[in-house]
Order: structure tokens, then sequence, then C-alpha cells
């Protein structure tokens, strides 16, 4: 499903008039969902997930076929827990 298609289902299952305020609704949650991560806070949606931040240790490592190694630093990655309500719903397949 690409964007225009998904804001047409939030369009629909929003009862938004407009392609435009679903759009609009979209925009909002993914420009405050990315205000509260930047924070390193969490967003519980209950029976939906859990979206929050978690902190990635650096790693090195060798390149293949080839002598060199290379190393990555530590940083900080979005991520996104499931609720039991969506697990059980996308199981269901419903």
């Amino acid at each position: 499903m690409n964007k225009a298609q998904f804001i047409e289902l939030i369009q629909k299952n929003g009862k938004y008039n407009t392609k435009v305020e679903a759009e609009n609704a979209l925009q909002a949650f993914i420009e405050s969902a990315t205000e509260v991560m930047v924070a390193k806070d969490e967003i519980n949606i209950p029976g939906f997930g859990i979206f929050e931040t978690a902190e990635q240790k650096g790693k090195t490592g060798k390149v293949p076929n080839k002598d060199t190694t290379y190393t990555t630093e530590d940083k900080t990655i979005p991520k996104f827990r499931a609720g039991k309500n969506l697990k059980e719903r996308v199981s269901e397949g419903k």
C-alpha cells in the first residue's frame, strides 16, 4: 500500500470529508511521533503498540573478501513493539 492509498483508507475510517483533511491528520501524527521520539520519550497506544527509541551499540566487522575492517558508532534508533490486540488481529487475518 502506498501513501495515497493509505490516506484514502484514513479518510474512510476517520470519516474525513476530504483527502486533504486525512493527509493533515496523518502528517500531524508523524510530526508528533517524531517530536516525542527525538526527545527519547515513548508513545504508548493501548491495544496497538509502543513507539520508542533504543540505543544500538556500535560494532566492528570485516569487509567480505577484503582485509579491511569497519567500525560503526553507537546510535539511537526508532523502535515499535506491537500490542496484544494488534498481534491477535494480524494473526487472525482480520
